[in-house]
């Protein structure tokens, strides 16, 4: 896996200097981005002209899904961990921009009791789940697993799979309630995320909506120190994703002395 760099807040240029001296997440923008990522400047994906899908609501919007795919695309992870499948769209894609085994996760319409009442619309019948990947030529490299991400059930699922290996590059865009983000952050991914390894949360800073994956993000920075980085650009692409990178200077931000 390519190379990442840890941004030091104080040295965010632009939209996020003036910020340094609180929590996060970051508001960064593209040359910011490029000091976290070298190089991926030069990289460039067009994932919605690139397989010809209609979008739907509950897909992952434009600017979103081109950044995780200029991400992975650089990256080039050997593991990648989807959590929230929908209909395959974003998944079809991640295997389309790497040559990574991708597991994906999805609770289905399985019953199961669901915090967060505006995720509940979005689930899909069993036989819908990942639809969009299926019968493509990305089939042979995606893993489905049905179950609710919160179970003790799904941990050993995912075990069973990974074998020991690590996590290069995980998307969490599922479950937006604050004990789901921070369950699937925490104790899903974190164990078996590999160092340097690079957590993507989608849905960030929308507070009219989905409340807990704000919450959770800004509890995280202020409580514990972590550094996540808001790809926020000024050209008008600001998305809702919030990047993390698993290293020790990531996780103990000493905010309050700057």
């Amino acid at each position: 896996m390519r190379e990442t760099k840890y941004l030091e807040p104080t040295k965010i240029k632009v939209i996020g200097e003036r910020y340094s001296n609180y929590p996060g997440p970051y508001a960064i923008d593209e040359p910011d981005l490029n000091k976290i990522f070298p190089g991926i400047k030069d990289i460039k994906t067009d994932p919605y002209n690139e397989g010809h899908f209609e979008y739907v609501k509950g897909d992952m919007d434009v600017p979103n899904l081109k950044l995780i795919t200029r991400i992975v695309k650089y990256l080039k992870p050997k593991i990648i961990l989807e959590i929230g499948t929908f209909r395959g769209r974003t998944t079809y894609h991640l295997a389309n921009y790497s040559d990574a085994q991708v597991f994906t996760i999805d609770i289905a319409d399985l019953g199961t009791k669901v915090y967060s009442g505006t995720d509940l619309k979005y689930h899909q019948d069993k036989k819908d789940v990942g639809r969009t990947y299926k019968k493509t030529t990305f089939e042979n490299r995606i893993t489905q697993i049905i179950s609710d991400s919160l179970s003790q059930e799904c941990l050993e699922k995912l075990d069973a799979l990974l074998l020991g290996r690590k996590i290069d590059f995980a998307l969490i865009d599922a479950g937006h309630d604050y004990d789901s983000v921070r369950h699937n952050f925490e104790e899903l991914v974190l164990p078996r995320l590999a160092d340097d390894g690079v957590v993507v949360f989608d849905d960030y800073n929308r507070p009219l909506s989905i409340v807990g994956v704000s919450h959770y993000l800004i509890d995280k920075s202020f409580e514990s120190g972590y550094v996540f980085y808001w790809y926020a650009p000024r050209n008008g692409e600001w998305t809702n994703e919030v990047v993390f990178l698993n290293k020790p200077e990531a996780r103990c931000y000493n905010w309050r002395d700057r």
